[in-house]
């Protein structure tokens, strides 16, 4: 803590103590949802059968290349941000949301 994180007064001290117990609860949240969801770094599967990999566990498989073309998903996010639509006729991802 610097001295300019320290509470000034006790109005302060209580705000800071009770926005440290919604941060600790909101990460109490978010394993319970991941343990609940995720089983061995996996979230299931698409549409097409396809294992989907949890980013908290995988984070190296979220980003896929497009299995049609085998483009980078940046570039396929890249070409969709200057609307020029995605890598290819075919694309199977959506480049705008990780997958």
């Amino acid at each position: 803590m610097t001295p300019f994180d320290a509470p000034i007064d006790s109005t302060d001290a209580r705000e800071q103590r009770e926005a440290e117990a919604e941060a600790a609860a909101a990460l109490q949240l978010e394993a319970r949802v991941h343990a609940a969801t995720c089983r061995g770094g996996w979230l299931g599967e698409d549409d097409e059968g396809r294992p989907r990999p949890c980013p908290r566990c995988r984070p190296h498989l979220v980003h896929v290349s497009c299995r049609t073309c085998q483009a980078p998903w940046q570039s396929c996010r890249s070409l969709t941000e200057i609307r020029r639509g995605p890598c290819c006729d075919q694309c199977n991802h959506d480049p705008r949301k990780p997958q």
